[in-house]
């Protein structure tokens, strides 16, 4: 049987063509599963290795957001020397910081799972059935009702519009 994480690719690849070679190193494809009764998750087997230990993973904008730990130990440094260097309350740095800084670095269990805490359960929405999608340099964790409501026409055209812009 097909493991739904198959649909992924993580690890670096080469990807070739009559007149393009090209290396990738993002997360690429998306994949189905599901949260079980306990809040936990198993993170596609092709992205373990490109996760690595403790993933770190906070709010999106209707999604959660899986960062691996070395990218999202950088952000919160940068994020960090940024806000002590604010003298006074900055208002788009302090949205940031509520998003970025409000996540936790998860580990698995002995059994591969990934206990999602509950308010990061809740703001998603997080039901059931689930979809993990791409972010390129993430992963996005999505309620699968959630995702097919962003995804209408209209969301494509306007993604269409933005790699026409260039």
């Amino acid at each position: 049987m097909k493991d739904a994480s198959d649909d992924y690719v993580s690890s670096p690849i080469i990807v070739t063509s009559c007149f393009l070679a090209v290396k990738l190193t993002m997360f690429i494809g998306e994949s189905q599963h599901t949260l079980d009764e306990k809040g936990r998750i198993r993170i596609p087997s092709k992205h373990k290795e490109k996760l690595g230990v403790k993933p770190y993973i906070t709010y999106g904008e209707g999604c959660l957001l899986i960062y691996t730990n070395e990218r999202a130990t950088k952000f919160i440094e940068k994020l960090q020397k940024e806000l002590e260097e604010v003298e006074i309350y900055d208002e788009d740095k302090s949205n940031l910081s509520n998003f970025l800084l409000n996540g936790e670095f998860c580990e698995e269990d002995g059994q591969g799972r990934i206990l999602l805490p509950p308010t990061l359960i809740k703001y998603a929405g997080l039901t059931k059935n689930l979809v993990t999608i791409s972010g390129g340099n993430h992963l996005q964790l999505w309620d699968e009702e959630r995702l097919e409501l962003k995804r209408t026409p209209k969301g494509f055209s306007e993604a269409i519009k933005m790699l026409k812009k260039d």
